[in-house]
Formats: structure tokens, sequence, C-alpha cells
């Protein structure tokens, strides 16, 4: 067994003064400096919900560095930053966002020659739902998530 040391991009400064994301081979170089293994983040920290080509970049600048990446998809909010979580969002609108999310990150990951992703991390559903909710939720998103070729 092999344990990795990955750095959350919480906290990490992955966009310069202007707003502009930072390229990744420059925020991955800080974390090989650090001796990090690789980085855990989520698709709107590296830029890449809608942007296939930055998530590519992602991808390639990891597996150049023999990195390993931890995706997260999160379905109740953008992101920890973010201060925009919805407690009235439906179920299927979870169901939806969390799919489409782990779609993009298997995309990604079938795209890269040599996949860096390790894993994917979700934050699914909303701490108000009940156990029932929770079940019917994850009973509805079992069957498209085996589908994906996401590792294992």
């Amino acid at each position: 067994m092999r344990l990795r040391v990955l750095r959350s991009a919480w906290g990490l400064r992955l966009v310069n003064a202007d707003g502009r994301f930072l390229e990744p081979a420059r925020v991955l170089d800080g974390v090989c400096a650090s001796g990090l293994d690789g980085l855990e983040a989520s698709l709107a920290d590296l830029g890449a919900r809608r942007d296939g080509e930055r998530g590519d970049a992602w991808m390639r600048a990891a597996a150049e560095r023999s990195l390993s990446l931890v995706v997260s998809a999160y379905s109740s909010w953008p992101n920890y930053s973010d201060d925009c979580y919805d407690s009235a969002k439906p179920a299927h609108a979870h169901e939806a966002d969390l799919l489409l999310q782990l779609r993009v990150i298997a995309e990604l990951h079938a795209r890269a020659p040599v996949s860096p992703l390790l894993g994917v991390n979700c934050h699914t559903g909303t701490d108000v739902w009940s156990e029932a909710e929770g079940a019917r939720f994850f009973a509805a998103i079992a069957g498209p998530v085996a589908t994906l070729q996401l590792p294992r």
C-alpha cells in the first residue's frame, strides 16, 4: 500500500488578481515543490466545469508531473468558497447536477492518454434530507453512475 498526500485546492491560489485562472502547470509546479503527491479540487476550482480544454490541460499537467488528481463533484453548492447553497433545491436537480459533473470528469479521464485521476470526491444531496430522501437520491443515481468510466 502506498500513502499519497494530496493538496486540497481549498485555500490554494488558483486565480490571479484579475480573476483569470492560473495555468495548471504553474499551480502543479508548486504542488510538486511542496513534495506532495497530487491535488484534490472541484471542477469549479479547476475552471473545468464548462471548459473541456482547461480540464484537459489539468489532466496533462498532472500526468507530466506524475501527480494524482482527485476531482470533486458537488450537488449542493458549486464550491466551498461560494455562499450559494440552496436548501430548497429539489432532489432531481441535485441528481442532474451531480450526474453532469460526473460525466465531465469521466470524459476528462477517458480523453487523457495517461490519466492522473485517482478518484472522485462527491458531496451529494443536502444535510436537511431525511434518510428516506437520501436513499431515493442514491438509488436514482446508482445506475447512471455505474455506466461511467471512472476509477474505482
